[in-house]
């Protein structure tokens, strides 16, 4: 069973939704994680690291689950023995959520700034099905949550992604959620890799047949959305989104070809999958006459405010991508808090923050990475940054490469005592050509 309860604080005002706190306790593999924002700095990019095994998805599943609630989870039907930690029977999520005046209450009570949310496992009550752990909501000191951030009314947009994201290939039962649990809806990508994200495609070519219809909300929003992708330049190599028609979505590759966007490589259709979700759930919480106001065409930028968690955000992307997909998501949504998992340090060199998991089986503790280790993640070069240990340890370099940087160290000593032989010669300027960052220090020092 899971219990929930909640309370509120008034702490600094903020104009937008974020989250300035989330505690993970007892959840799959995660002992004990917890990740904090300064009032300041709570918009931006901020990157969550850790070894297979160490609980990032588990980070971007527990944060997707206590910003949907406890009576959307329920369409989940998860088996919640599942999200106990190993030798555990109880397991805790929390969040401080803080509030905009977008965000709008439901029913009666005072408008709050902040709301604290807990979601907690305990063993089950019997039931006629031993195996099943139902999920039941108690709210013993307010109801305050329920009528907010778990509520129905406009704003409070998040939105959550796993790291499998596509068109297509999806288990087809998913697709009455986002009618039936609209707003769990916006993560349930992050619960399984059984789940495509459908809708966002599905809504541009909707969106297609509504000004094909001149209907008087909506006809307006699909050119300026259009506008908007290809103005910001998400895809690279000039690519751009050529038409939408009520059967398809037509995209121009680098080579002036059309492409159907379901035909696209890996990559493309991972970042342009999320990118037309997020902006039909921005549309969904904020409503069409918002989004249009928010679109600024001249600066590619959707001034909406929200929260966007995303597991595995370097998937499919190639080197390149990855150095710039932190930059366009932060230039393109500046009101946006992304919380982002990745095994790749290029992601890193647009962070707010990072944080890392504890490595699997050991007694450390997961912390916020500071200082000179920060510093040499965003600003030093890749060797710089898997020099860190928090990629691993001894990554950097390959046995036979331990080897040829030995060789090299042993020719560079050599060549400053005596003349080398041809042969060595020649040996040790391939070597140094092989090993450019080592080429004239190997053996020096």
């Amino acid at each position: 069973m899971v219990m929930v309860t909640e309370t509120i604080g008034n702490n600094l005002p903020r104009l937008t939704m974020y989250v300035r706190q989330l505690s993970i306790k007892n959840i799959r593999s995660i002992t004990q994680f917890e990740i904090s924002f300064q009032a300041g700095a709570l918009p931006g990019w901020h990157v969550v690291l850790g070894s297979n095994g160490a609980g990032k998805s588990s980070v971007i599943r527990s944060l997707a689950l206590i910003l949907a609630g406890p009576k959307e989870a329920l369409a989940l039907r998860q088996d919640w023995r599942t999200w106990a930690r190993f030798g555990t029977a109880d397991g805790s999520i929390k969040a401080e959520i803080e509030v905009g005046p977008d965000d709008i209450f439901t029913k009666r009570g005072k408008p709050t700034k902040s709301v604290k949310a807990e979601l907690q496992l305990v063993p089950a009550e019997s039931t006629l099905d031993s195996r099943v752990n139902p999920l039941d909501l108690t709210a013993p000191s307010s109801t305050t949550a329920l009528r907010s951030v778990w509520g129905t009314n406009s704003g409070w947009f998040s939105a959550s992604f796993g790291p499998f994201r596509r068109f297509t290939g999806g288990d087809q039962t998913y697709d009455r959620l986002y009618y039936s649990n609209p707003r769990l809806a916006s993560h349930l990508s992050a619960f399984g890799e059984d789940v495509a994200l459908t809708e966002g495609l599905r809504w541009l070519r909707d969106l297609r047949v509504k000004e094909l219809e001149n209907d008087p909300d909506q006809a307006q929003l699909l050119g300026p959305l259009i506008d908007f992708l290809n103005v910001s330049q998400l895809l690279p190599h000039g690519a751009r989104i050529a038409e939408v028609r009520s059967e398809e979505v037509i995209v121009t590759d680098a080579n002036g070809a059309r492409v159907i966007v379901e035909q696209m490589s890996d990559g493309y259709r991972s970042v342009l999958s999320m990118i037309f979700e997020i902006l039909r759930q921005m549309t969904r919480s904020y409503g069409v006459e918002r989004m249009l106001k928010s679109l600024n065409l001249h600066t590619g930028q959707v001034d909406l405010p929200g929260v966007v968690a995303i597991d595995e955000v370097d998937t499919h992307l190639h080197p390149s991508w990855q150095r710039d997909i932190g930059p366009w998501f932060t230039r393109c949504f500046p009101l946006v808090q992304f919380i982002v998992t990745t095994h790749s340090p290029i992601i890193c060199r647009n962070a707010s923050t990072v944080w890392r998991l504890a490595n699997p089986g050991t007694d450390e503790p997961s912390e916020k990475i500071e200082g000179i280790a920060l510093n040499r993640l965003i600003h030093g070069s890749i060797l710089e940054a898997y020099g860190t240990e928090f990629f691993g340890r001894d990554i950097a370099r390959s046995a036979d490469s331990k080897e040829m940087v030995q060789e090299l160290a042993q020719l560079n000593r050599k060549a400053l005592r005596a003349k080398l032989e041809p042969a060595e010669t020649s040996r040790l300027e391939e070597l140094r050509k092989t090993l450019p960052t080592v080429a004239t220090s190997a053996g020096v020092e």
